[in-house]
């Protein structure tokens, strides 16, 4: 029976399924001298930011025989003893060493999104990383590791989550709460926001329906069932008197011109919120007299 008509078959557990297996059947041919680096390093960690068709990263000694191998990527980086762990796949780099690699490595959107899961994944002890950024020297990607690792955020759920808030951040704008509950008047709940600024009520958010983009194992918005919930949602924060912006592939190509519309909800509602809390002209304060009448007090 094909495993895709399986009406319990469930393509993300098999990615998930897969890679493990690869992970045990290259430990089975290499011997356990190699250790598992970069993306290998966190799936044995319990972080799943590699898909089934990805090569398997190990670090060696000496490369000879192996550079060649299919499904195989080989490292050579000078490990010491406490960069290295024991996990059910073998010799893994520490969790620590593994979320430095995982900074200097590849582009920033893809780096950031994997520290990101990491830290979803794992507590990551982010101050010492960031001390261990500052004191490596000469290493390849360390400036883009020193730039990344103050900007984790465990709470983002997806890569394109992270992706966004890198692009906040890149625009200069202030920081959004990852998941940011929305509650009524009531605290009854509203939603959950990708990205939030809670006092100025602008929200951010990727369209997974048009922009899949999950790691192994997690649910994008492109479910159906999910989706037909954000537009529920939405419709429910418009009257809670939130403006929420949503950007799919398409919207992202174009992203500094989103990012410029949210610059200007955020501009807007700062100044609609000092004008209200700002006297007007040739009064200070506004108090209550002896009988209850407002009274003024000039400038």
């Amino acid at each position: 029976m094909r495993l895709d008509l399986d009406p319990t078959f469930d393509p993300a557990t098999a990615a998930l399924r897969r890679y493990a297996e690869r992970l045990y059947a290259v430990r089975a041919v290499l011997g356990e001298a190699p250790v598992l680096v970069g993306p290998s390093a966190a799936w044995a960690h319990g972080c799943e930011v590699a898909w089934d068709d990805d090569p398997v990263h190990v670090n060696v000694d000496s490369p000879h025989g192996l550079d060649h191998r299919d499904g195989v990527r080989v490292h050579q980086s000078r490990l010491s003893r406490s960069d290295v762990v024991l996990t059910r796949f073998g010799r893994t780099t520490s969790l620590r060493r593994t979320a430095l690699d995982l900074a200097c490595t590849g582009p920033r959107s893809l780096a950031v999104g994997r520290l990101d899961a990491l830290a979803r994944a794992r507590p990551l002890p982010l101050p010492a990383l960031v001390g261990d950024a500052y004191a490596a020297r000469g290493r390849r990607g360390i400036r883009q590791a020193r730039e990344l690792l103050p900007l984790v955020d465990g709470r983002a759920e997806s890569p394109r989550e992270s992706m966004l808030r890198l692009a906040v951040h890149d625009a200069g704008l202030p920081h959004p709460t990852p998941q940011l509950e929305v509650r009524d008047s009531r605290g009854r709940f509203v939603a959950r926001l990708d990205l939030g600024w809670e006092e100025e009520r602008v929200g951010l958010e990727y369209d997974g329906a048009a922009w899949p983009g999950s790691w192994p194992g997690t649910r994008g918005h492109l479910d159906a069932d999910v989706h037909r919930r954000d537009l529920r949602r939405h419709n429910d924060l418009r009257e809670e008197g939130w403006v929420v912006f949503q950007v799919d592939a398409a919207g992202y190509r174009v992203i500094d011109r989103v990012l410029g519309a949210v610059a200007g909800a955020l501009h807007t509602r700062r100044a609609g919120a000092a004008s209200r809390d700002t006297p007007g002209p040739g009064v200070t304060e506004v108090h209550l007299g002896g009988r209850g009448a407002a009274t003024s007090s000039p400038r």
